[in-house]
């Protein structure tokens, strides 16, 4: 892809949990593990939480499992209690 945040990562990014459909026809899911494979390569933490049956609007699709995946990605962390 010409345009891909890809071509942009680098050592020490903020944790990155990514939400994605894997039916996406805009961004395919690939893509995206190819990118949470680059960023942990680099010593970034990249967490990916596919969803078999969600196209690209996958958080208004899974809102409930997406909210829940991302309270607990911020506990993980000790963002949250």
């Amino acid at each position: 892809m010409e345009i891909s945040p890809v071509h942009h990562l680098a050592r020490n990014l903020p944790p990155t949990v990514i939400f994605h459909g894997k039916q996406d026809p805009l961004m395919p899911y690939t893509a995206v593990e190819d990118f949470c494979t680059k960023a942990r390569t680099l010593g970034n933490q990249c967490e990916l939480v596919g969803f078999d049956d969600a196209a690209h609007n996958v958080a208004r699709a899974k809102q409930a499992e997406t909210d829940a995946g991302l309270l607990a990605f911020l506990k993980r962390l000790g963002y949250l209690q």
